[in-house]
């Protein structure tokens, strides 16, 4: 009897167990899809009306800010867009949505901002198309201080600089300006080049290099004088903005010529054809390779060392001048045009990856990039490569 009542015991004790685990297991939840990585977004100004970001991997739109005429380049700091509009404002905005953050007061002289801006230390820069050098507090727009170009043509429509406590602006009267860069207060300026500065500069290891009409110019950044000036060519205008590297400037000029001078004396390394024409668009330097814009309406890709074309891109649309620099990240090559297109190409071989058309636009600016990690890229203005 005994021997049977355990068995039955045992049976009753193992039948619970038996049961449970005979119970389906819970399903676990998927674990999430990684966080997306790679370029992000693609943001440009359509000339004279909105600022438009579009999605980098597709070319999708991803918002449009419409509050204000857009012209220069934007910068991005902080997950927020900067960015100086024709109205005499700049504005903020979320890099998100697009949406305002703040917007200055209009500048006295009611002037316009034609210049792409500069942050720096909290600070925003930005030269007037009136002549003034303007410094905003980036967390909300107030106004710092802001200095006058004495000269009856003082246009600034050119990125500033910034080294140390000095910031750099460059005028139509042919003048680079240095000013304090906390109070706006006056430091001192070069001589003129004799015609207007419509070249971005480049600041790097202590010379300031800009070209104008009809030279490219090297000046001492701590005191202003002249260090040299290019004997060749004879006659070439400078709207590209120069790029420096490995003792080598780079820059395009009114000769439809992509150049490349020494950056110790101005000596001529190479020359090499980019289309007819002038060429308006600053060269970015990337992977060993110059990247830039041509009067043609192409892109093209050449060797840093020699000048070698290594691709050209004509998917961009016809022979209309290409106005915006080319912007290069670790995952493509991106450049407005003056037909309402922006292209996306493979910076390795110039495959085109995606064209976006915005019927009636006028992308003149150059376009910025931003990350999904928050990685910055910019066109080849100011001396900073990316």
């Amino acid at each position: 009897m005994y021997p049977t009542l355990l068995r039955s015991l045992a049976f009753a004790c193992l039948f619970p167990v038996i049961l449970f685990s005979c119970k389906k297991t819970k399903e676990q939840p998927a674990p999430p899809p990684p966080p997306p990585t790679g370029d992000r977004l693609v943001i440009i100004p359509w000339d004279q009306s909105n600022l438009y970001a579009f999605d980098a991997a597709n070319g999708n739109v991803k918002w449009i800010f419409s509050g204000a005429p857009i012209f220069g380049t934007p910068i991005i700091q902080d997950s927020v867009v900067y960015v100086g509009s024709m109205d005499g404002r700049v504005y903020a905005l979320h890099v998100s949505d697009g949406t305002q953050k703040w917007r200055s007061a209009v500048t006295s002289n009611g002037s316009m901002f034609l210049a792409n801006p500069l942050i720096k230390n909290g600070v925003v820069y930005i030269g007037d198309y009136g002549g003034k050098c303007h410094a905003y507090r980036a967390s909300d727009g107030a106004a710092l201080w802001t200095f006058s170009v004495p000269s009856p043509y003082n246009n600034i429509n050119t990125t500033p600089i910034l080294n140390g406590n000095t910031i750099y602006f460059a005028s139509y009267d042919g003048k680079i300006y240095a000013l304090d860069a906390a109070t706006g207060a006056y430091k001192w300026a070069t001589a003129s080049t004799g015609n207007p500065i419509t070249s971005g500069m480049s600041l790097v290891n202590g010379v300031i290099y800009v070209g104008a009409s009809p030279k490219l110019y090297a000046f001492d950044a701590t005191t202003g004088s002249t260090k040299w000036v290019t004997p060749f060519p004879v006659y070439t205008t400078y709207d590209s903005s120069p790029t420096v590297d490995n003792n080598t400037v780079y820059i395009g000029g009114s000769d439809g010529l992509m150049h490349a001078f020494n950056s110790a004396d101005g000596s001529v390394k190479w020359s090499k054809t980019a289309g007819p024409g002038t060429i308006m668009s600053s060269p970015v330097l990337k992977n060993g390779n110059i990247y830039i814009g041509a009067a043609d309406g192409k892109i093209y890709a050449f060797k840093s060392a020699n000048g070698d074309q290594v691709w050209v891109n004509g998917d961009a649309g016809s022979n209309m001048n290409l106005y915006s620099g080319p912007v290069v990240s670790e995952k493509a090559v991106y450049s407005g045009t003056l037909e309402g297109k922006v292209i996306a190409m493979d910076p390795l071989t110039g495959a085109t990856k995606w064209i976006a058309t915005v019927a009636g636009a006028r992308f003149q600016a150059a376009p910025c990039v931003i990350t999904y990690e928050g990685t910055v890229y910019y066109p080849g203005l100011s001396g900073d490569m990316q």
